[in-house]
């Protein structure tokens, strides 16, 4: 399962969860049996979902899809976090669509 399917069927709250209880060495956790691997065996990527909790927190931060967009669209945002807000509103739009925050 990928990271974005994984949010859509469990929620961002089980994503945190899941990354905030993973072991330093692990890469994958399995949707099967709950354990945590150093290799994919058919789970998700911790650190692609990791990445995408984070940008469905940092749209959140702005409280709606609309101003997260407007902020990354203004002059007077620096070049690297409007790089990376960008990055987190496609991340958002991939798995939510057009809105839900």
């Amino acid at each position: 399962m990928n990271a974005i399917q994984f949010i859509k069927d469990y929620g961002v709250d089980k994503a945190r969860k899941v990354i905030d209880g993973a072991p330093d060495l692990a890469e994958y956790y399995s949707t099967i049996d709950g354990e945590y691997y150093r290799i994919e065996l058919h789970a998700v990527n911790l650190r692609h979902l990791k990445r995408l909790v984070d940008s469905i927190y940092l749209v959140k931060e702005h409280y709606t899809l609309e101003r997260a967009k407007k902020y990354a669209d203004s002059p007077y945002t620096a070049p690297e976090i409007k790089e990376r807000l960008e990055q987190a509103i496609a991340d958002y739009e991939s798995i939510y669509g057009g809105e839900h925050v």
